[in-house]
């Protein structure tokens, strides 16, 4: 199995879009959001294609507080380009390829391209009592257990979509 890592263009913005909607069950990132991430930081998202198709990603901010930022966003409203962390703002894996260690390959990319200011990585999901129902949280706090993630408060009226509130989802950190 051929393996590539790369950076987003903007021909892509149909199958990343595609991956993320199978991701999150239906739930959709809008494609203005998605197009601003390649768009303004493509060196902050890598896509992982096998034969040729798009099966997952990854792309991360920095910031200079450990906190959680509305799921949908601008770029220039919350990014640093020398943040202190590094900030997830989107990992999503194809179904097919979930129990593949696809994710802790995108994860590990993503570590290897981390500014060597970066002094941890936040990392915000669903709380595993109250989101139980979706397999990507199961497979994040798969990653969070193993790399040493520790709970650093609930994001409370976490803003998920435009003017869409939730309160089950946590702030997790990993110094690194």
């Amino acid at each position: 199995m051929r393996i590539i890592f790369r950076h987003p263009k903007p021909k892509d913005l149909g199958a990343v879009h595609k991956v993320a909607q199978e991701y999150y069950q239906g739930f959709e990132i809008s494609k203005e959001v998605l197009t601003g991430w390649i768009k303004d930081l493509p060196k902050q998202f890598i896509i992982i294609e096998i034969k040729g198709e798009i099966v997952g990603c990854i792309f991360w901010e920095y910031l200079n507080e450990i906190k959680a930022i509305p799921y949908f966003h601008k770029v220039k409203n919350f990014n640093q380009s020398k943040g202190k962390y590094a900030y997830i703002s989107e990992i999503v894996i194809a179904d097919k390829y979930k129990n593949k260690g696809i994710m802790w390959l995108l994860y590990g990319a993503m570590g290897i391209s981390l500014k060597k200011e970066c002094q941890g990585i936040i990392w915000v999901t669903g709380e595993p009592r109250l989101t139980h129902r979706f397999p990507h949280v199961e497979a994040e706090q798969t990653i969070l257990k193993i790399d040493g993630f520790k709970l650093v408060k609930r994001a409370k009226n976490w803003e998920y979509a435009p003017e869409n509130y939730v309160s089950d989802h946590n702030i997790y950190f990993k110094k690194i």
